[in-house]
This record gives structure tokens, sequence and C-alpha cells, in this order.
């Protein structure tokens, strides 16, 4: 039946019909859970980046060296790359800057160099010698020689001053910009280097020294918080679709989702937590671990009301610890946690609704959407079963409930009712009973009843599903099954 559903899955698939694909393949992964094929067309048929990775992975725990798995998978994982563009879109090229600044100094220094020449006495003309002359003719030449010496001193005095202002002048040039910035005023021109005005001598202008070392500002709680959500979002989502698919997977199928789960919650606790992200981390980390133990202790059979209690809380939590977290990387005030109602009336051991009489009828839709009418004509107790075709005996833990049942399709279609996952046994401590395979078949052989396969709308077979229930109880009641609608009619059941 598993491998009709997945041919008719693939073949829907491959004719653009992901929908069909999508139900058929659902029901062949419940009901073989370990079905390689499924799981990678599955993979094909959801839309969800991180349901895709599920189901590739799922594929890869079942065969780790499955090509197509494995090149699908790395495909989804990997990042993509950015641009220079994208990362700075705007930059400039700083050769192209330094160019420009060599080029305008260089321009500036030669056009200074023009008009500002060095003056030097250059006169190396030696004194011819004269004649005698008479006193005051000696006196007369003695007096122009110290004029000449006189003027010739004086322009070499000019020259040196000339040239140490110049030396000044390029040393104030090369001063870094952050140092003239500080107490100098500058007139910069078109095509000449920044000069000093005389306000730089004035000690009357006020000067700041801007601390070497500024310590940089410590990174605020949003930016923390920000970096700190954007490390941990991807398995945040991980963990929620993990928590919808275990929603919808039979009980014996649970242990290979519950260790994803706790794998997830291993790589979010790696990841550092900045201090005040720490309150909104520990109720994700609280809400995570509630979740986990719910699903734990569903595969150990406990109370429905116990495990849908533990997970509405871990739930609830990790709802908490998700929004405070979200507040904190907005900016905004966080959110108190909310509780769950606490005059919420304790559960009684009759489960909610009220079951009805023996021998009524309920109606309710099984995982394949099909209507079945259900009404219990009578339950025998045994200890043990053997069938007619065989010598082997299968015996009860506790006591054989069989329960014998009139079923009738209310659907469109022809169906094949089931009792597994459908349809349960509860006693008065809240401890449920699924249908036990063997026995049913051994029952179907004992007391000739039908095969609940391939019934046409509005007819009827006469069915039997067995049940291993505990050796005493006040009551029984038939339930609904973890595949149907939890809130469908109970049936009181008439136990010997």
């Amino acid at each position: 039946m598993a491998s009709e559903k997945l041919n008719s899955a693939i073949a829907a698939i491959k004719a653009g019909d992901k929908t069909i694909g999508l139900r058929l393949l659902s029901d062949v992964v419940k009901a073989e859970p370990s079905n390689e094929i499924a799981w990678l067309w599955l993979s094909t048929c959801v839309e969800n980046i991180e349901q895709k990775k599920y189901c590739l992975k799922r594929a890869l725990s079942i065969n780790p060296d499955n090509q197509n798995a494995l090149k699908a998978l790395a495909q989804l994982e990997r990042p993509p790359q950015p641009s220079v563009e994208d990362i700075a879109p705007s930059l400039a090229k700083p050769t192209e800057l330094v160019e420009s600044e060599i080029s305008s100094r260089l321009a500036a220094s030669q056009s200074t160099a023009s008009t500002n020449p060095t003056l030097a006495p250059s006169h190396t003309q030696s004194i011819p010698s004269r004649p005698t002359l008479d006193t005051s003719t000696k006196r007369k030449q003695v007096s122009s020689e110290w004029i000449i010496f006189g003027i010739l001193s004086t322009l070499l005095v000019l020259g040196i001053a000339i040239i140490g202002v110049i030396g000044a002048s390029i040393l104030l040039r090369s001063t870094p910009t952050s140092v003239v910035s500080i107490g100098l005023t500058t007139t910069p021109s078109e095509n000449q280097l920044p000069v000093v005005t005389p306000t730089i001598m004035r000690e009357s202008s006020p000067t700041k020294a801007l601390p070497t070392n500024t310590p940089k500002p410590a990174p605020s709680c949003q930016s923390l918080a920000q970096d700190y959500l954007d490390r941990t979002r991807s398995l945040l989502i991980e963990f929620g679709d993990a928590v919808t698919i275990a929603e919808s997977t039979p009980r014996i199928a649970l242990g290979s989702i519950i260790q994803d789960m706790q794998r997830i919650k291993r790589d979010i606790a790696a990841i550092p937590v900045p201090t005040c992200v720490q309150k909104a981390n520990g109720l994700i980390a609280n809400g995570m671990d509630g979740v986990i133990n719910a699903f734990i202790d569903f595969m150990g059979d406990k109370s429905d009301t116990v495990v849908q209690r533990e997970l509405n809380q871990g739930l609830l939590d990790l709802t908490n610890g998700t929004a405070q977290l979200i507040a904190l990387a907005s900016g905004q005030a966080t959110p108190a946690p909310k509780k769950l109602p606490t005059d919420t009336p304790v559960p009684t051991l009759l489960p909610s609704p009220t079951p009805l009489p023996a021998g009524s009828a309920i109606v309710l839709s099984d995982g394949q959407r099909n209507s079945w009418q259900i009404k219990v004509t009578k339950v025998l107790i045994e200890d043990t079963l053997k069938p007619t075709f065989s010598d082997t005996i299968e015996k009860a833990a506790g006591r054989f409930a069989i329960v014998f049942m009139e079923v009738t399709n209310r659907g469109l279609s022809p169906g094949t009712f089931v009792a597994f996952g459908n349809l349960d046994i509860q006693d008065s401590s809240g401890h449920r009973f699924e249908e036990n395979f063997v026995a049913s078949f051994y029952a179907q052989d004992i007391y000739g009843t039908d095969i609940c396969a391939d019934i046409n709308p509005d007819f009827t077979k006469y069915c039997v599903a067995v049940y291993d229930i505990s050796p005493q109880s006040s009551f029984y009641i038939l339930v609904p099954g973890k595949l149907v609608d939890p809130y469908a009619p109970r049936l009181l059941l008439d136990v010997p």
C-alpha cells in the first residue's frame, strides 16, 4: 500500500501537482518512517528551506551515502557570496586621492620656490691695486669701503632671515592636519598649501588637546541583542519546524525528531550569551527543555493531561523568551512573560467532552480525511489468543479487551479503517492503550469478523480491534487516537 502511494506521489510531482504529492508522501513517511526515497521526494514538495533540510537529513540518517540528498543539502546550506559593491558601494580609490594630493603639494612647492629666491652675496671680484693717493682721497676711499661693507652685511643678514622664514614655512607645511587643527588657524588658497596666520602666536587663543588614546564606547544592549538574535534565528526556526513535525508524527517514530531538538538546543547553548540577554535566553532554554521532556513523556505513555500541560508550558516559555529577545534587539521595553491560565479547572479523571453511554454511535475523521461512524456492539476479555491456523499464542501483559464494532463509511469514496492511531482505550488513571496488531489479526480469525478494507460509502462492516489494557480500572473509555481530532467524541465501554 505504501509503495503504491509512493509511486502515485512521484507521478503527481512529475506532473507538477506537488499538493497531491505532499499529501501522499506524508502518509508514506507516517507508515514507513525509514523510507529513504519518500523523505527525498518529500523535500521537493515543501516550500520552507528548513523543512527541506529536515527531510534531506532524515533521508541521510537512513542512507548517509545518498548522493542526491548530499548534493541537495549542500546546495541549501551554501551561503550567498556578497559582491564588493554590496560591501562598500561608494568606496573611493585611495591611489587616486594620494596622487592628487602629491601633485597639489609639488605644484605649490614649485610656486613658492620661484617667488622666494634665496638672496646671498655673490661678489668675488678682487680689488685692483690703486696708485698712491693723498690723505683726503684715502679717507674718502675708506669711508666708501665701510659703506659698501655695511650694505653687504645688511643684505647678508636679510638673506639669512629670509632663509629662516622659508625653512619655518616648510616645516609648518609638513605638520599633520590633526595637530594644526588643534590650535592653529589656516587660510588655504586654491593652488597653495595652508599658510599659518599670526593667530598661532597669540597666547590668548584657546587651544584644546584631544586625547591620543580615546577609549571606544561600549556596545549597547540593543546591538548585542541584535547580534545574538542574528546568530540564533535560524536555530530557533529549525526548532519550531521540528516541533511542528513532531506533533503529527506517530509515537514510535519520535526518537529521531527528539534527537534533532536536543542537538539544536546544544547548538544554541554553545553561542555566547550577552549579560543583558541572559533572562530571555533562560526562558528560551527552559522552553526547549519543556518541549523535549513533553515528547519524551509522550513516548513513555504518560497521561495525556500531564504531557499536554508540559508541552503548553514549554511552548509558552519559548514564546516569552523569543518575544523578549526581539524587544531587546529593537530597543524596546521587554514584555512581561505570559503565564498559563491559573483559573483553569483541574481536569477530572473523565476526559472532556463527557463520553457517550455504551452502545452509542460516534463519528470521527481519520488521518486520511475519511469519515467513519463507529458503534461498539460488545467487549470481551481474554488473557491469551490462539488463531486456528497456527499453534502460536499471543499473551497479554495485562488483559486483552476485544472490541467488536460496526464500522460505516460516511465519506465520499471507498476507504480502509484502521483502529491504530484512530481509536485508543483510556482507563480511569489516564493511561492510554493502542491497538495490538497481532492480537487483532488473531481475533479476526478466531471470531470470523470482517477485514475493514475497501469499505464503500454508506456501507458497514463488522470489525474487531484488540487492546492490551490494564488489569483493573473503574472504567474504560474509547477515545480519539493521535491521528484524529483530540476533541472528537468519546465512548464509554462496557468492559466485563
